[in-house]
């Protein structure tokens, strides 16, 4: 599957190529470089060829030309992406640090997919999907247990986003 991933943490990017290493992906830092691409596809042929778009809610974008910010432009990506006609769409994101759109996100968090026709749209929110990676130990480690917790406490583990989960469900 080709897969289109927006994604401004290069933990969580790194991630992406471990979990999704089955896949062909193409990976994004920023709304900008984003944004710069679509911008120069005067033929509108990058984003249709994506059999699915994952992406953040806060990326860094410009603000004006000289400075740098987070913003929740993964909205705009993923009205980009339906407008384009990608019918598997993906936000996942870590509610904690979305000060202007938490609300909206905690009463999305539950909910498994929301499908429209063929069009399906998932969002996760981090603090509960993330998974242990940084060696083989987090594979026999099951979250929330004391040894999981004991293991994090030590810096043996770094919680990422679960790429492949999300990948699952849209493709369900």
């Amino acid at each position: 599957m080709k897969i289109l991933i927006i994604e401004g943490n290069p933990i969580h990017r790194q991630a992406a190529m471990q979990q999704l290493a089955d896949h062909e992906l193409i990976i994004m830092s920023t709304f900008t470089e984003f944004f710069k691409k679509i911008a120069r596809d005067h033929k509108n042929a990058f984003l249709p060829q994506f059999d699915m778009l994952l992406t953040d809610v806060n990326l860094p974008s410009f603000l004006g030309r000289k400075n740098m910010g987070e913003n929740a432009t993964g909205f705009v990506i993923v009205i980009k992406g339906l407008e384009a006609g990608i019918k598997k769409i993906g936000i996942l994101t870590e509610i904690e640090h979305h000060d202007v759109c938490k609300k909206a996100l905690e009463l999305w968090q539950d909910t498994e997919l929301f499908a429209v026709g063929e069009i399906k749209i998932c969002i996760e929110c981090f603090h509960s999907i993330f998974i242990a990676a940084k060696s083989d130990l987090a594979k026999k480690l099951v979250y929330g247990t004391p040894k999981y917790e004991e293991a994090y406490r030590k810096g043996e583990l770094i919680p990422v986003k679960n790429w492949a989960q999300i990948v699952k469900k849209l493709s369900a």
